[in-house]
């Protein structure tokens, strides 16, 4: 059983290299090679680099005046005075 996830798991490595360098959609790539999308992303999930977390440090922050906080998907909020990390945890989550 060890060896058949191992195979599986080499067969959806090339496929998830194969789509990233084909340029298709991963909607598409699977259509074309009669792969389930959920098993192909699946497979890319776990076969993924460990968790990467989306936090950036901050290093030191000034704790007063004009702050803006960009987050990753580009929206940006911008402050009169630095808001305590309390209401930034509370941005976030």
């Amino acid at each position: 059983m060890e060896n058949e996830t191992l195979h599986v798991a080499d067969s959806m490595r090339s496929h998830i290299e194969q789509q990233e360098r084909s340029g298709m959609t991963a909607s598409f790539y699977c259509a074309e090679h009669g792969l389930k999308r959920s098993t192909f992303y699946y497979w890319k999930k776990k076969l993924s680099p460990s968790q990467k977390s989306n936090f950036v440090s901050l290093g030191s922050l000034r704790l007063s005046g004009r702050a803006t906080v960009t987050f990753l998907n580009g929206v940006s909020v911008c402050f009169e005075e630095m808001p305590s990390a309390d209401y930034l945890k509370y941005l976030i989550g």
